[in-house]
């Protein structure tokens, strides 16, 4: 069960059964007891029951899973956690466009947007996301791209100066022109 059937319309009492279990997965999810509605909803499931096995996978931080099942769930709930899914898995392109787009509801979407930006070395644009989620565990990643920005200031002022002390050698000494 779960998935759409090729000889039509499912029969009244499997749909029925469907139902029951569908609502029994999403009470184990909202339960956390993430673990257990896994268990009731199968790996080829489609519609709801593939998006309460991406959110129970995701909980549980299998997110290649989790994206697999998302994917099929063909819903736009399912595709704005499959987004947070793709931050999971590093795979912040295919992520940065739906981020973007839900990123005015805040909180974790903001988060995982900045954490796109980090990996890509946008760190205005991260720092605002972080700062904007609201979420404490943005203080997290604040501080890291903080601390690569300050590493990159850093990379410049030794070039610079590298780069000035071959200007002042090429000049025919140690010092100014006379």
């Amino acid at each position: 069960y779960f998935v759409e059937s090729e000889h039509g319309p499912e029969p009244p009492e499997e749909a029925e059964e469907v139902a029951v279990a569908l609502e029994e997965a999403r009470a184990l999810l909202e339960a956390g007891r993430y673990a257990e509605a896994l268990a009731l909803l199968p790996e080829e499931a489609e519609g709801e029951a593939a998006y309460l096995r991406g959110r129970a996978l995701f909980a549980l931080s299998r997110h290649a899973e989790a994206e697999e099942a998302l994917r099929r769930a063909l819903s736009e709930e399912a595709e704005d956690l499959r987004a947070l899914a793709l931050v999971e898995l590093g795979e912040y392109e295919r992520a940065r466009g739906r981020l973007e787009a839900l990123a005015v509801r805040g909180g974790r979407y903001r988060l995982a947007l900045g954490r796109v930006y980090l990996a890509q070395g946008r760190y205005a644009d991260a720092l605002r996301q972080f700062v904007e989620s609201g979420l404490p565990e943005a203080d997290l990643y604040t501080r890291e791209t903080l601390e690569r920005i300050t590493a990159r200031m850093r990379r410049f002022a030794r070039a610079g100066e590298w780069a000035a002390g071959r200007g002042r050698a090429a000049l025919g000494g140690g010092g100014p022109p006379a």
